[in-house]
């Protein structure tokens, strides 16, 4: 209160206009008012809005459930937000390379150390459920109970060209034509045989990465 009564100029800004108050020795009291040209721009609130997922929370996805990343009700577990995240992220990549794929003929990919396969089951949930690309997808990896679990899970979706198989990327030799290969996961030298199989002309070709 006592800094109120010690101020003798006060400015006061809206949108529409601008005011000074001013303050007399004697306690006379001057209020003069600018009025603006142009009205203030309403602030931008763009970056708070809220991110659009490629798979988004509150529409429920089977496998996302059984993950343990989603729900019942579509909801995102909180502590596996991050995965939902990543999952998403990886379908944006996938996304981009759209305009490559071929959607006039059945498509075969392949995910060299799959392991759980949360990205997998995305990858076939985003082309053949959502964008109804013909597709088959096989997934690879040496762990013999994740690749059974994986198996039930595919069945249980009634995902009939979602395939999982026990054995090591380099003894592979399951398809004659590859038009994508996923290593995310591979490590070791595991990433050299998929790039073995992805760059070599035959059999085994692929037209897109």
């Amino acid at each position: 209160l006592e800094a109120m009564e010690n101020m003798k100029q006060m400015q006061l800004v809206t949108a529409d206009a601008e005011f000074s108050v001013l303050i007399s020795k004697k306690g006379k009291v001057t209020i003069k008012k600018k009025q603006k040209k142009a009205k203030m721009r309403p602030l931008d609130l763009n970056h708070n809005r809220k991110k659009q997922y490629i798979l988004q929370e509150g529409v429920p996805v089977p496998f996302l459930q059984d993950l343990g990343v989603m729900t019942e009700e579509g909801k995102i577990v909180h502590a596996r937000f991050d995965k939902f995240r990543q999952i998403n992220r990886f379908l944006e990549f996938i996304e981009d390379i759209l305009p490559q794929l071929d959607s006039g003929r059945e498509l075969t990919i392949l995910d060299f150390g799959c392991g759980k396969s949360y990205l997998t089951f995305a990858m076939y949930y985003y082309l053949h459920e959502l964008k109804e690309y013909d597709i088959r997808i096989i997934g690879l990896d040496l762990k013999k109970e994740v690749i059974r679990h994986c198996n039930e899970l595919s069945e249980k979706y009634g995902y009939e060209k979602l395939r999982f198989l026990e054995g090591d990327i380099a003894d592979y030799t399951g398809v004659n034509k590859v038009d994508m290969v996923v290593t995310l996961h591979a490590c070791d030298t595991a990433t050299d045989y998929a790039c073995l199989l992805y760059t070599s002309p035959s059999p085994r070709d692929s037209t897109s990465s």
